[in-house]
């Protein structure tokens, strides 16, 4: 399969029907798409048109082992109204699909109602399983270490650019190794013309770990 603007991952990608999804903006794809290295990643800008509120506030010192700060995992059966999160929507059997949604409310002992975000009338919800839902990151620590952040070749759900989707990748460059502060990503199936891998930039608040079972 392709990245979208090379053809599959715009109907879906290698998860598999995200196709409605957000609009792509076919202009940004034509840069985004290059295989650049590390250096040259850094004139690609992040941008809320590609990432929107991406920006996550900076957690004191105190405050930087919390829960959700970085790459810290949320333990407990405990997620707030309006946390951010990746939420597996699709069905048993079938290609994964994940999207950016919202906490509406809890619904019972490891089950949330979870707003669509790609929805702008609130009028799509998912009633799912903690196992289903994975709490995006709150805040940055003032320092990133290896629990604050995954690390090279860790497998893990980032949302592609331009898209409320997320889609299987490796870290190929941990944010403790960047002055930016973000992420490399390597997502699977994501090739230029010549079937070389491309890294993407993608920011702390929109890439979580691979939970146990998925």
């Amino acid at each position: 399969s392709a990245p979208p603007g090379k053809g599959a991952r715009a109907g879906g990608g290698p998860s598999g029907g995200a196709a409605a999804h957000k609009k792509r903006k076919e202009s940004l794809d034509l840069d985004l798409d290059l295989d650049l290295g590390p250096e040259l990643m850094e004139v690609q800008p992040l941008t809320e048109g590609l990432y929107p509120d991406y920006r996550l506030p900076l957690a004191s010192r105190e405050d930087a082992g919390r829960p959700l700060c970085g790459a810290i995992p949320l333990e407990e059966d405990n997620l707030a109204t309006g946390q951010k999160v990746a939420a597996r929507v699709s069905a048993a059997g079938v290609p994964q699909e994940w999207i950016l949604g919202t906490v509406l409310r809890k619904e019972g002992a490891g089950k949330y109602l979870i707003g669509d975000d790609d929805d702008t009338t609130g009028a799509t919800v998912h009633n799912l399983p903690l196992d289903a839902v994975a709490p995006l990151p709150l805040a940055e620590p003032p320092t990133f270490t290896r629990a604050h952040e995954h690390t090279e070749s860790t497998h893990v759900y980032a949302m592609f650019p331009d898209t409320t989707c997320f889609y299987k990748a490796k870290v190929a460059v941990a944010p403790s190794k960047r002055r930016e502060r973000d992420y490399l990503i390597e997502f699977e199936d994501d090739v230029d013309a010549n079937g070389r891998n491309t890294w993407r930039r993608v920011p702390v608040k929109y890439v979580v770990g691979v939970p146990r079972g998925w």
